[in-house]
């Protein structure tokens, strides 16, 4: 298995998951999971060892500045969008009162990333499709070999 294809195929497992955990009205842990996305995603394009120590703010950063849209990036100002979404996700299983996560059951599209009444909404389809969307690039980064092959990811055939 190339370096491609097993990248490929633990992005592709972990889409399938969230998929299906938003499919099933599983929203936190679709949250959860996508945070995780975001910073393995970030792991795979920084110049840092796969499993390099204290890489979790650099990553997801590099990560949202290199593969999401401009309103992430713009988001993550001063680590906003870390702190309160990943940090808070990954140690905590919720947010913060300066985030509200939505779904479009109960809220709208436009709403995503909107800041409302003093929260951000952070809506699961849409922060889904983003990050699906940065999955595509990274894998296109590695056919054009923008990125380095990273020693240590491990996938079972």
């Amino acid at each position: 298995m190339t370096y491609k294809e097993s990248v490929e195929k633990v992005i592709n497992g972990y889409l399938e998951e969230v998929d299906f955990l938003i499919a099933n009205q599983k929203y936190q842990l679709s949250f959860l999971l996508m945070s995780q996305i975001i910073e393995f995603l970030g792991a795979l394009i920084d110049d840092k060892p796969l499993r390099a120590k204290d890489q979790s703010k650099n990553r997801f950063s590099l990560a949202i500045k290199k593969l999401f849209p401009y309103a992430y990036f713009k988001l993550n100002d001063k680590d906003f969008f870390y702190t309160h979404y990943r940090c808070n996700m990954s140690h905590l299983l919720t947010t913060s009162n300066f985030l509200e996560l939505a779904n479009t059951k109960t809220n709208s599209n436009s709403d995503h990333l909107r800041n409302i009444n003093g929260k951000v909404v952070l809506m699961a389809e849409p922060l889904f499709n983003d990050v699906k969307t940065a999955c595509a690039k990274l894998v296109a980064r590695i056919e054009r070999g923008d990125t380095k092959e990273k020693k240590g990811l491990y996938v079972s055939e």
